[in-house]
């Protein structure tokens, strides 16, 4: 005779863990914990922990602070045609001797043809 585990059915945990974590995406598995024990659920924090990686969630330990802006953006439709989006960039060489030398650059999103190089 083997042991068979009885869970009880967890739907509605997960449920409720994954709103959370959808709606406050800067906070980890201790702050969901908090946050889901303040609502009535008694659950252990393992539990959350476990969830949490089922599920993939991370947050990085340090804060990059140029790509907090971009976090919730939308992707970018593809070009279907050429000149129906441009993209611009900044580029920075330097000379033999040290010298820096800023460069702007204009490229077409679809035949990444660059139409123009500003150089400063």
């Amino acid at each position: 005779m083997r042991y068979i585990a009885h869970r009880p059915d967890q739907t509605s945990l997960v449920m409720r863990f994954r709103d959370l974590a959808a709606t406050r995406t800067r906070y980890g598995y201790v702050r969901i914990y908090i946050l889901l024990r303040r609502k009535g659920w008694f659950v252990n924090h393992k539990r959350v922990y476990r969830l949490y990686r089922e599920d993939r969630l991370s947050l990085r330990l340090k804060k990059l602070r140029r790509n907090v802006s971009a976090a919730n953006r939308e992707r970018q439709p593809a070009a279907v045609a050429a000149n129906e989006m441009w993209s611009m960039d900044f580029l920075l060489d330097a000379l033999f001797d040290g010298r820096r030398l800023p460069a702007l650059t204009v490229a077409d999103a679809f035949t990444r043809e660059v139409l123009a190089i500003d150089v400063d």
